[in-house]
């Protein structure tokens, strides 16, 4: 997948004048630097994967990520893109304590010569219990807390069409390394109720993750919702010792 997304770019570049030629060494792209969660619920936390493509001539090395505030963190894989290759970047954002429009940054340092400090950013809406939440509110499931007891199972987020027009749903990003999704199939009509399904992957290598997937509405603000998503190995029974006599 990631180096389908390098060709189509590299493709792009070469039929706009082979701007990659016009740069001897490594040049770092995002495709989608910034990311929108939309409506969040309060005390999550969500992530979102930017993938650092390589579209220079030469190795790129990321040095380091730098956030911009306590409540985001920021992980990569390893530290050299080869040429026409990518790396995933995870960006986690905290919200507690958060509320109304947020918006943060991240830099991405590397020795790309023409931007050695890349800037990506998101931005959501932390919402509380009752609050408005545009054209739909999450009726069940806003945050999905799940252990590995849940693997190979179903789990439904319900949504509710609160508009006065019929609404289409589309996935906008999810962690498919631990879950699928699957949106409504039809537009909802007003007042109506839709079921997201969301399936725990059977085979999970990390037992401990916080992650979160992302679906856009088509109101005419393009609405977009995040549901928080926290994996975790169940909380063991302990034993009381036997006592002897």
């Amino acid at each position: 997948m990631r180096r389908f997304v390098v060709l189509i770019l590299s493709t792009l570049l070469v039929t706009t004048g082979s701007l990659c030629a016009q740069q001897k060494g490594p040049r770092l792209l995002v495709v989608q630097p910034t990311f929108d969660y939309g409506f969040v619920p309060d005390s999550s936390k969500v992530a979102h994967t930017y993938w650092l493509n390589n579209i220079g001539t030469d190795s790129l090395k990321v040095f380091n990520v730098k956030v911009t505030c306590g409540c985001t963190k920021a992980s990569i894989d390893r530290g050299v893109v080869a040429v026409n290759d990518s790396m995933p970047l995870e960006v986690v954002f905290d919200n507690l304590n958060r509320l109304k429009k947020q918006t943060r940054e991240a830099a991405v340092l590397s020795n790309d010569p023409a931007s050695s400090k890349y800037g990506v950013s998101f931005s959501c809406y932390t919402y509380v219990t009752g609050e408005a939440t545009g054209p739909v509110t999450i009726t069940k499931n806003k945050r999905l807390r799940l252990t590995t007891l849940d693997q190979g199972k179903d789990v439904v987020v319900m949504i509710k069409n609160v508009s006065k027009e019929p609404l289409e749903a589309k996935l906008i990003a999810y962690p498919s390394e631990l879950v699928s999704v699957e949106l409504p199939h039809e537009a909802l009509a007003p007042g109506a109720k839709g079921d997201i399904l969301v399936r725990v992957k059977s085979e999970i290598k990390d037992k401990n993750q916080l992650k979160s997937f992302t679906f856009e509405m088509s109101d005419a603000a393009k609405s977009h919702y995040t549901i928080p998503i926290r994996m975790s190995e169940p909380i063991s029974t302990l034993k009381r010792p036997n006592k002897g006599r």
